[in-house]
């Protein structure tokens, strides 16, 4: 069996690995069905096999990048590069940060700079795709993306969130029930 045999037998094997995750759906019922589920004493069998499932799909899908690249950085570097340590940063600033501005969870200056370095960074990553830019030159427009992630990462470590409707229910039913005035 050649190299390429190989490769393509590898890449193969790890993407039929990441349907893998098709049970999740199914075992993640109780968790999207009951707003309280994480409070509550109910099995967390089924949780706890979806969150190893999801860790299997996340090493598939390393495995199937680092099996292709070899293979795909001939065609285009930049394209087998896409969803590196640039794409998937401003992604996640996008949603995560939309989140959090919304909910106000965090001081909304801090998913700002996320909200606004996210396009500038996706720009970078197509003009890199494309031939633009060259693969690995500098990249200031990352900056904005980077101070979101850090300063998220100090905030939630230092204050936590900050008290918020959707907050409020959680801390109630966390605390125990003699120090609500329940009697037990």
């Amino acid at each position: 069996m050649d190299s390429m045999r190989k490769t393509a037998l590898v890449a193969g094997v790890f993407y039929l690995i990441t349907f893998i995750s098709i049970p999740t759906l199914a075992l993640y019922g109780p968790v999207k069905n009951h707003r309280d589920w994480i409070l509550s004493s109910g099995s967390h069998t089924g949780v706890l096999v979806g969150g190893f499932l999801e860790v299997v799909v996340a090493l598939a899908g390393i495995g199937t990048a680092v099996t292709l690249y070899p293979v795909l950085k001939r065609q285009n570097e930049g394209a087998a590069l896409l969803l590196g340590q640039s794409l998937m940063p401003a992604i996640n600033a996008l949603l995560l940060g939309t989140l959090l501005y919304r909910s106000r969870l965090v001081p909304r200056i801090i998913p700002a700079l996320g909200l606004i370095g996210a396009p500038l960074l996706i720009g970078t990553v197509i003009a890199t795709l494309f031939g633009g830019l060259k693969l690995g030159s500098p990249m200031p427009e990352a900056l904005p993306v980077a101070a979101w992630e850090l300063s998220l990462g100090i905030w939630l470590i230092v204050k936590g969130f900050k008290p918020s409707p959707s907050t409020t229910g959680m801390a109630t039913a966390s605390t125990p029930l003699e120090e609500r005035g329940v009697a037990v």
